[in-house]
């Protein structure tokens, strides 16, 4: 039953990746479309491993289903439905919990653009101080001794300093293989980085929850494969682990800086 639904499970990877990919299966077309035909070749031999691998995938089902009884078939049919269910369940959590860093997100960079105001306004009240009126004392009037009063403490602000959290690693789970020659460039993964966290790997919003250079929560994650906390991850971990979730999700994972990445 497991074998039955993996293979289903793959079947459906393999449509998707197709979709991905476009469905201009035209090989001539390519390559004279192509100017680089090194990057011609890359390309159809991309679509003659696509269309092996569906092959593949196609035939190990068929036999499976061949080999089994009905009731085992059914099974794995509801076992697959069953983990495609997971598998939407988990897309809204993590589409929920990137709505909720950009958000979070959003209303720092507003405290800050306000603080910067207030800044201003008072550096520029500092330089042009106000010169109080001058009061006139009636003739031998006694000089009002001057009082000195203490500073008003300003209100201190507290913060709280958690425990050293564990170190991160990431490993790619058993199931991902990375796409070759698509999906995001180098440059777009860096300006993803500095929309998400100023490029700064070791980066913790406000309110602790997303980490690390692309702003991971840790159920994210977690689930994604990464133990301990994502911002003390080694930047080739934390990289590993974006191109996982993006091959989940797409640009989608990053709500607001996800065009970046185009």
């Amino acid at each position: 039953v497991d074998a039955l639904a993996q293979a289903r499970r793959d079947l459906r990877q393999n449509a998707v990746e197709a979709y991905i990919a476009g469905g201009a299966s035209d090989q001539l077309s390519l390559v004279l479309t192509s100017e680089d035909l090194t990057e011609a070749a890359d390309r159809v031999n991309f679509l003659d491993r696509r269309t092996v691998n569906a092959a593949d995938a196609i035939a190990r089902f068929e036999q499976l289903k061949n080999d089994n009884d009905p009731e085992n078939v059914k099974l794995a049919a509801q076992l697959d439905a069953l983990d495609a269910g997971l598998a939407d369940a988990r897309d809204g959590l993590y589409q929920a919990t990137a709505n909720e860093a950009d958000a979070e997100r959003a209303v720092a960079l507003e405290a800050a653009s306000r603080a910067a105001a207030a800044r201003a306004a008072a550096s520029r009240a500092a330089a042009s101080p106000t010169v109080p009126p001058t009061t006139v004392r009636p003739s031998g009037a006694a000089t009002p001794t001057p009082t000195t009063r203490a500073p008003t403490a300003s209100p201190s602000t507290s913060s709280t300093t958690s425990a050293p959290a564990a170190l991160g690693s990431f490993t790619a789970p058993s199931w991902y293989r990375p796409a070759v020659g698509v999906g995001p460039t180098p440059e777009g993964w860096a300006r993803l980085r500095a929309c998400e966290s100023g490029g700064n790997y070791a980066s913790v919003s406000g309110s602790g929850r997303y980490r690390g250079a692309y702003q991971f929560d840790r159920s994210t994650w977690e689930n994604l494969g990464g133990i301990g906390d994502p911002a003390t991850a080694p930047p080739a971990d934390q990289d590993l682990a974006a191109a996982v979730l993006y091959s989940i999700r797409g640009a989608r994972a990053w709500p607001s800086c996800g065009g970046s990445l185009v």
